[in-house]
């Protein structure tokens, strides 16, 4: 897997498919999104990649919150690797970041990765505000060129795999009751 630090340059000559979130944990959601990404991507023929943040946007916008990692970035790199992932971009996430206009970012996004799918959950969303939600993500790609594919929130007990659910119940120290969320050290794939 090539790892980037930043946007490639030069970017891209080969189409890849992406997904884009934290993927703190790597848990059972977070596995199904990526591996679904790499089916896709290999029957298009395209490559399979993924854009991570670092560090955590919590961390940039809300300093005062103590944020918990369930898994630090090369943990995360090497689960990506051992997923099956063509490349993933560990991109630095800033203010300045969190102020770019959605469409703006998904533009740069498709210039340097040659971006054909981009393939998320149903409740994401990026850019300034968080503007860039599925259905603005939708419109952005027809008119730039991308398709915009959603897969379905994991579900597990009584609720959806979510890292925040998780760091929730650690914090509260939570007996899991049996409840595997796919990761043990991160490294559960």
């Amino acid at each position: 897997m090539r790892t980037y630090h930043d946007l490639p340059n030069p970017p891209f000559t080969a189409p890849s498919n992406l997904t884009i979130g934290n993927f703190d944990g790597v848990h059972l959601g977070h596995q199904t999104l990526i591996r679904t990404l790499i089916a896709d991507a290999r029957a298009a023929g395209h490559h399979a990649g993924l854009l991570t943040f670092h560090p955590h946007p919590t961390a940039v916008l809300r300093p005062e919150v103590k944020h918990q990692y369930l898994t630090t970035i090369d943990q995360r790199l090497a689960i990506f690797e051992a997923l099956g992932l063509d490349f993933a971009v560990v991109y630095p996430f800033t203010r300045a970041t969190a102020a770019t206009p959605a469409r703006q970012f998904m533009a740069q996004l498709r210039a340097a990765l040659n971006l054909a799918c981009l393939v998320v959950g149903p409740d994401f969303a990026l850019g300034r505000n968080r503007e860039g939600n599925v259905e603005a993500l939708r419109e952005f790609g027809a008119l730039d060129g991308y398709k915009v594919e959603t897969i379905e929130p994991q579900i597990l007990g009584d609720g959806e795999v979510r890292s925040g659910r998780i760091r929730g119940d650690l914090a509260q120290d939570v007996t899991l009751g049996g409840t595997n969320y796919g990761f043990t050290c991160g490294y559960s794939v």
